[in-house]
């Protein structure tokens, strides 16, 4: 009997060691995915010099479904006047990411627990040259 209680005991405790590890795997795969989101969205705001306001909407939703959170939660601030070429172009995104520990055995739910949010900043030089095509002002020469 006392074996069978002791195995039980292990065997919980296992599965929370389990669950740990499938949490920390998920947790940084969508880590990855927002440093994705942000690097991708950087061609978009080099081509037009800002950050579009559709770009913002496409890429709140992409992030909510993902992180199963609303879009309100969700913000993305950049410059949203389109600057020349050789112009540097700031734009952030910060998004409520959640508790670090799952399991209860380890740590009591707090906010110790948790991180409030989690924030990149991504600097980009434009390409934007203001509806001008460069090669046919080449060819017109």
């Amino acid at each position: 009997m006392k074996n069978l209680i002791t195995a039980v005991a292990c065997i919980i405790l296992m599965l929370s060691l389990l669950l740990q590890f499938s949490y920390n795997q998920l947790f940084f795969n969508r880590i990855m995915f927002l440093e994705r989101k942000a690097d991708t969205i950087k061609n978009v705001v080099k081509q037009k010099g800002c950050l579009p306001e559709e770009e913002v909407l496409n890429i709140q939703k992409d992030m909510s479904l993902i992180l199963e959170c609303s879009r309100e939660d969700i913000r993305i601030r950049g410059d949203e006047t389109p600057v020349s070429k050789g112009n540097v172009i700031t734009y952030e995104i910060e998004v409520p990411i959640g508790k670090l520990i799952v399991s209860p055995f380890f740590i009591k739910d707090s906010d110790e627990n948790k991180i409030k949010k989690y924030q990149c900043t991504r600097y980009v030089i434009s390409e934007y040259n203001g509806g001008k095509d460069e090669k046919s002002d080449y060819h017109n020469r």
